[in-house]
């Protein structure tokens, strides 16, 4: 059960939207300062096919007796999947996030097989403005995860998760850094919910991988398609927690907004 709990954090974790408030970038940064790269608008739809190729090659996790569609990929793709399927794709708070979990180790996993050092990335070459030291340092941690998950013993799962989870919290600790102005200004734009859903998910990230939180499928499609609010922004009329079409996506949100109410319950609800 608290598995399962910790993954509500994960599909929160691997998220993010559109960069929509681009229009705010130039204000958010000084003249000498880089502006967000292009890749943060790429649709979702060319998302997916990414993250199936990091599956394909880097799956961490295979076993004939205990199949894993996907491998540890598996959590990536489906919360991605939850925050299409809510319009969260639409949402900057949402996106960027995810573009750091989706396209950026697309981009790294290709240049790991063609042996192509992460100073040198293709994603440097292509976004000049994506290049800084702690997104070097963080390329580095993707390697050690796609070297390692060669190694696909049931064995070694758990040493595979964790660099994965290294890699993940680094990609995210990077960008709410680097664009920390940028997020600030989503948020205000957003209904007071909403952006405190988000910080909720954050907040959880780091529990996550301290507890090494697998992210096969059978730990995570069910949450994501259950129990992560359905629609968004969460606080418009349209979209209020109290009104989410089920009582586990009611009590994960209110939880991850206040920190109010019994995950205990949440957990074991029907």
């Amino acid at each position: 059960m608290t598995r399962r709990f910790l993954y509500l954090a994960l599909m929160l974790v691997a998220s993010y939207g559109l960069y929509s408030p681009m229009a705010h970038a130039q204000d958010a940064h000084a003249s000498d300062e880089l502006l967000p790269p292009h890749y943060f608008q790429l649709p979702y739809a060319q998302r997916f096919p990414m993250v199936e190729y990091l599956a394909k090659n880097f799956a961490g996790y295979r076993s004939p007796l205990f199949p894993e569609r996907r491998g540890l990929w598996a959590g990536i793709y489906w919360q991605t999947w939850w925050q299409q399927q809510s319009v969260r794709d639409q949402i900057g708070l949402w996106a960027v996030v995810n573009a750091t979990l989706t396209i950026e180790p697309f981009y790294f996993g290709k240049d790991f097989q063609a042996k192509i050092s992460c100073s040198e990335s293709s994603l440097f070459a292509e976004f000049p403005q994506a290049k800084t030291k702690e997104k070097i340092a963080t390329c580095d941690l993707w390697r050690k995860y796609f070297s390692a998950s060669r190694q696909t013993s049931i064995l070694l799962q758990n040493r595979n998760q964790s660099l994965l989870w290294a890699a993940h919290t680094s990609a995210i600790a990077d960008t709410l850094q680097i664009y920390a102005n940028d997020f600030s200004v989503m948020k205000d734009e957003l209904p007071y919910d909403e952006g405190a859903y988000w910080d909720g998910w954050i907040n959880l990230v780091y529990t996550l991988e301290q507890w090494n939180f697998s992210t096969l499928e059978s730990s995570t499609a069910h949450i994501s398609q259950n129990m992560l609010a359905a629609c968004a922004p969460l606080g418009a009329e349209e979209c209020l927690v109290d009104d989410l079409p089920n009582l586990r996506q009611q009590l994960l949100a209110h939880w991850l907004i206040s920190g109010q109410g019994d995950l205990i319950a949440l957990l074991t609800l029907p």
